[in-house]
């Protein structure tokens, strides 16, 4: 979808998004919603912590319903782009209320969410998404913002559903290929890297599908797939303490919500083919009990 023609006078024009050969940087959509204050605080206390940093994105869709975007003659401090300009202002401040020596730029860019966020977070290390975002006759035409970049964004995104809790650990959720092995090894590494910047305990977990038992995978199989996988975790940070459990429910999705009750961020492969973010990542979005990463 293209971005609509507007007045000069009311272009949107923000700074420049990070070049390709800039530091790290983490992205995170900020509406000025109460979820969009949690997603944004705990984004800026990760980027301080992976010395990463910090661009907040705000979707202006006006734009997309009207021209009349500038101030009211004679009322000052009055228009809908001043407006926008005022969200992304309250996040630079809320940003800096959590980490104060944290580098933060800003972004505002006409159009919906899930395609601003989608573009703006080409080559960024993470995509950060609060729960929910605007309501209203907005938020009916927008729909999930995290579901629909759950399937579509290239960058691991993490859906923020909660406040930074401590002493949580990070829950890598692996799958088993044909051949014995771990087939999400973005899974593993983008959990293991996050568990080492937050200084917490690194989880992995291995959920048997019914179909698969007994014909395809063995729990001996499974508990293998898990020792590979911690071995692995403990090549890429030594240091780091590792857990496993091997989760033989009823149902994947019911397994991995119940075994997240714990976790501070529960860490998904990503996307089916087509876009599409599967059913058991469809469930746990909406459901789960922590924060969530589709990883890529």
């Amino acid at each position: 979808m293209t971005e609509p023609d507007v007045e000069p006078e009311a272009e949107v024009q923000s700074e420049a998004g990070p070049s390709p050969d800039a530091a790290p940087w983490i992205v995170v959509g900020y509406d000025g919603s109460d979820p969009a204050k949690v997603a944004l605080t705990w984004a800026a206390e990760y980027a301080a912590k992976a010395e990463r940093r910090l661009q907040i994105v705000h979707a202006w869709m006006w734009p997309l319903f009207t021209h009349n975007l500038g101030p009211v003659q004679g009322i000052e401090g009055s228009g809908l782009r001043h407006a926008a300009e005022e969200i992304l202002t309250e996040g630079v401040a809320l940003a800096h209320e959590t980490s104060p020596e944290l580098k933060v730029e800003t972004d505002l860019k006409a159009g919906l969410p899930a395609e601003v966020l989608l573009e703006e977070s080409e080559g960024a290390d993470l995509l950060v998404v609060g729960n929910r975002g605007i309501g209203g006759l907005l938020g009916q035409l927008v729909g999930s913002v995290s579901l629909d970049l759950s399937g579509s964004s290239k960058r691991p995104l993490l859906v923020v559903r909660y406040s930074r809790r401590d002493d949580r650990p990070v829950m890598a959720c692996i799958e088993g290929g044909t051949d014995g092995q771990a087939s999400s090894p973005s899974v593993l590494s983008e959990a293991t890297k996050m568990a080492g910047f937050l200084g917490e305990a690194l989880h992995i977990v291995h959920a048997v599908p019914p179909e698969k038992r007994h014909q395809h995978e063995s729990p001996e199989e499974g508990r293998a797939i898990l020792d590979r996988a911690a071995e692995a975790a403990a090549r890429l940070a030594p240091d780091l303490t590792v857990t496993t459990a091997l989760l033989q429910g009823r149902a994947v999705a019911k397994d991995l919500l119940s075994e997240a009750g714990g976790a501070e961020v529960m860490v998904l492969g990503g996307h089916r083919p087509g876009g599409s973010p599967g059913a058991v990542a469809t469930a746990v979005l909406k459901h789960a009990p922590c924060n969530i990463m589709i990883a890529r």
